[in-house]
């Protein structure tokens, strides 16, 4: 039972390992960022910031709380309201000196953005969201952005083995249970048949005896008849098969002797 109860947990473990996030706070909530640029307004919601902009550009930055790793990935849901007088607008994340993603933004609509580290950054660099427009004006809802670990490498192989080994156990327990149930039923169908194959068989081997006996010329029933009772006196009661009746060798002998006298 202790070893059941280990496997399972250890199965747990490696099935819910990949799935872990990244952990910890990266960035800080949207009241203290840093707010620079023209032609802008920002407004809090909850944990979202809503950003209006006509036709100019704004800077929204702070600093990083951890390291991100090389192939971190990110994700950031942006709603979009834009005017039809908008020539080009668009958002751009920068980490440090480097641009991570840019999107161009060309109707209104909800986008998922996601992008990833190109290198480590360490905490206290640069972040920063930088949102265009010219010839109109852009609205954004921007929703707090999730980092998660890289996909791949020890966790996904962690995973895989877990999978891999539930698959395997789980088929050869279904195996098991369909063999164990064909076990009795299969004994059933003997213990049912057995007696009907028993008595045509007797019957056989009772026809079979009689022919092979009948066949043996020379010897009359009565002869078999004493031989029989002598072998089941002989058996005390046991079973036995008589094959063939041959008459013995000295009847020829004699019967040769008593010719030669008559010649």
């Amino acid at each position: 039972m202790k070893i059941k109860k280990l496997l399972s947990l250890l199965l747990l473990i490696l099935f819910l390992l990949p799935y872990s996030t990244a952990s910890g706070t990266y960035l800080p909530s949207y009241q203290h960022w840093n707010f620079s640029g023209e032609n802008f307004t920002t407004q809090l919601l909850n944990s979202s910031l809503m950003l209006s902009l006509q036709n100019g550009v704004a800077m929204i930055s702070t600093k990083l709380l951890q390291d991100l790793k090389k192939g971190m990935e990110g994700n950031l849901n942006i709603s979009v309201k834009i005017s039809p007088e908008t020539i080009i607008a668009g958002l751009k994340i920068l980490v440090g000196n480097d641009t991570i993603m840019e999107k161009r933004v060309t109707k209104s609509g909800r986008y998922s953005l996601d992008f990833h580290m190109l290198k480590d950054y360490k905490k206290g660099e640069n972040f920063t969201i930088v949102v265009y427009n010219i010839g109109g004006s852009i609205t954004l809802t921007i929703s707090p952005i999730d980092f998660k670990v890289p996909k791949g490498g020890a966790g996904e192989g962690l995973l895989l083995s877990g999978i891999g080994i539930s698959v395997v156990f789980l088929v050869l327990g279904i195996l098991a249970a369909i063999m164990y149930a064909l076990k009795y039923l299969v004994k059933e169908e003997i213990s049912l048949s057995q007696p009907s194959q028993s008595k045509e068989e007797g019957e056989k081997v009772e026809k079979e005896e009689k022919r092979e006996i009948g066949k043996e010329e020379g010897i009359d029933r009565d002869t078999v008849a004493a031989i029989m009772g002598a072998l089941s006196l002989y058996f005390r009661g046991r079973k036995f098969k008589i094959i063939s009746i041959k008459p013995s060798p000295w009847k020829y002998y004699g019967r040769l002797k008593n010719m030669r006298r008559w010649k």
